[in-house]
């Protein structure tokens, strides 16, 4: 049976969820469950689209920059999701059917393959690991220095 740390603020909430005496966790955790499920399919996720691939080449390339030129996946995405929080939607935060991946992951995993295919990124050499070239290196460059220029 796995196990699972919540915090104590956590567990005051679930508690109000659960029958004192007669409840286990599991079962608090159950009922919260089935009402999320409940009100899920009365409201299902907003259909349309996304945030574009396009927009999370600039944001992976900084982060990447950022991390020093390579970062595990999980890193990269915490923080592109940092990056892009005030454009990511609700749909982007909504799960694929096929996969139950997070939309938004998905698409920055696709802009990355894009990104390497340009040789923007290196291909692999570590599972797992996102490493920035050099021409990624010339290209962040020359974004910011555009961007620069504009803002003058």
């Amino acid at each position: 049976m796995p196990v699972i740390r919540i915090t104590n603020a956590t567990w005051g909430r679930l508690k109000r969820w659960a029958v004192p005496l007669e409840d286990s966790i599991d079962d608090a955790i159950r009922k919260v469950l089935d009402i999320a499920e409940r009100v899920e399919h009365k409201n299902p996720p907003p259909q349309g689209h996304g945030t574009p691939e396009e927009a999370f080449r600039r944001p992976i390339l900084e982060t990447l920059h950022k991390l020093g030129g390579s970062a595990s996946i999980h890193d990269a995405l915490e923080m592109v999701e940092e990056k892009m929080k005030a454009r990511l939607t609700v749909v982007d935060y909504g799960k694929l059917l096929r996969s139950g991946e997070v939309r938004w992951k998905n698409t920055a995993k696709r802009a990355r393959k894009r990104l390497r295919d340009e040789e923007l990124l290196k291909p692999v050499s570590r599972k797992g690991i996102w490493e920035l070239s050099a021409k990624g290196r010339e290209e962040l460059e020359r974004i910011k220095d555009k961007a620069s220029r504009i803002l003058r």
